[in-house]
């Protein structure tokens, strides 16, 4: 189940050209002024790691790293946490995204899905705001796209500079700054040639509630939210709204 399921494939030219020029061209700041379940996916709460991108039978795959008693590993997984406020109320730049696989030169971009939602206690409602994604955030280079119903065409943000690709987004929630954890989907793509498209990324954004609400609220994007394997039918925002309420 997820929010929209459209896989248009979108001409990025244009987008591509203008997030690699203002990502080489100005010095990031900190702030101025869909598929298929794995059955061995979990959640690293608290400690949020990058997503780990991996090209597996040419398409993006999302990863966390996980530490074990021997060691670290990676997990795939669709659910992702962040915090916002840290740096400034309704800001953040968590989790970042990285690849070793697409090739030297190839770039990674991203594409918004659905509005905005907000955790009620039970699921998750329409937020009374947008958020914006991009780079250089309330600054005079600033590049981005904010959430809205569909698909809201993104732009390339990191390049593979021979040994990773990788980079951090930024995110500014456009409401108050209250205490609360946001559910933001989107997907990321490449333009390396012949490499599909990462699929729906939940990324579960808190910012200043407890860190079990946090977990309360990314194991439900995970168990109701997240697509099953084989699932025939995907749940519209409608049908999640009700069973928000159903399940207060």
């Amino acid at each position: 189940m997820r929010f929209f399921t459209d896989e248009t494939v979108i001409d990025r030219r244009l987008l591509t050209a203008v997030g690699v020029a203002a990502a080489v061209s100005f010095a990031p700041i900190a702030l101025a002024g869909g598929d298929d379940h794995d059955d061995d996916h979990d959640h690293d709460h608290g400690d949020h790691t990058d997503v780990l991108l991996k090209l597996q039978n040419d398409q993006i795959r999302p990863y966390k790293e996980m530490d074990g008693a021997n060691g670290s590993f990676d997990v795939f997984s669709r659910v992702h946490e962040g915090e916002l406020g840290e740096l400034a109320p309704n800001f953040g730049d968590q989790p970042g995204f990285e690849s070793f696989d697409i090739a030297t030169g190839a770039s990674l971009g991203f594409d918004l899905l659905g509005d905005l939602r907000v955790w009620n206690g039970a699921g998750f409602d329409l937020a009374p705001a947008n958020m914006t994604v991009g780079l250089f955030l309330d600054s005079p280079a600033e590049v981005s796209v904010d959430t809205a119903p569909g698909v809201a065409p993104g732009f390339a943000f990191a390049t593979h500079d021979g040994d990773e690709a990788h980079g951090d987004l930024q995110f500014r929630y456009n409401g108050a700054a209250d205490p609360a954890i946001y559910l933001l989907e989107l997907r990321i793509w490449t333009d390396m040639a012949g490499v599909g498209h990462s699929g729906s990324i939940f990324l579960v954004l808190n910012q200043g509630l407890d860190e079990v609400d946090h977990e309360a609220a990314a194991d439900y994007v995970e168990a109701n939210i997240v697509p099953s394997p084989g699932a025939a039918g995907m749940l519209g925002l409608a049908g999640l709204a009700a069973l928000g309420r159903r399940r207060r």
